[in-house]
């Protein structure tokens, strides 16, 4: 599986670079033996920040499939920046997730957070799938970035426009 104090990265781009530049970096995913990994299907994230500016923003990884990732992001403010790359999740974990959310994704779910101001809060229970309780109404949203939809139960007062935030369910039982 893959190591988080083991995988690397490399700044492919060094020198100096601008505002607006793109900074190019090269995530090598290594396991626990510090032997380099030859597929991909890891959750990287990086971002890039200045503590003295109180400024960040995060790039874009893209997965090259053989234990390599190529990773991007705009500069948006003069000066130095900080890079931090997190392994989020390692490629077995993503498949063993993937796996419990296809057999059981009544067991995986969200709360969706309706509120609205002048009147009461509600909170509904959200997944990636519709209630298999066909007589419910329910609020949907489609996720732009991924072209997944999003379903929430239809909160019993306030409307599906009100949905302010939502949180992963505690416990889960298998």
């Amino acid at each position: 599986s893959t190591s988080a104090v083991n995988s690397f990265f490399k700044v492919l781009n060094k020198g100096k670079l601008h505002v607006g530049d793109t900074l190019r970096i090269a995530i090598h995913a290594m396991d626990h033996n510090n032997d380099s990994k030859r597929y991909g299907g890891d959750y990287f994230r990086f971002k890039i920040y200045s503590s003295k500016l109180k400024a960040g923003a995060f790039g874009s990884v893209r997965d090259l499939e053989n234990g390599q990732y190529a990773g991007n992001v705009t500069l948006f403010w003069a000066g130095d920046v900080q890079i931090d790359v997190k392994l989020i999740h390692s490629s077995e974990t993503v498949e063993l997730l993937r796996r419990l959310r296809d057999s059981a994704p009544d067991k995986v779910y969200f709360y969706g957070y309706f509120e609205q101001s002048g009147a009461a809060s509600e909170r509904t229970v959200c997944n990636m799938f519709k209630p298999a309780d066909g007589n419910m109404e329910t609020c949907e949203y489609p996720d732009r970035a991924t072209g997944e939809v999003w379903f929430c139960v239809k909160p019993k007062i306030l409307s599906c426009e009100s949905l302010r935030y939502h949180s992963m369910n505690q416990g889960f039982s298998y």
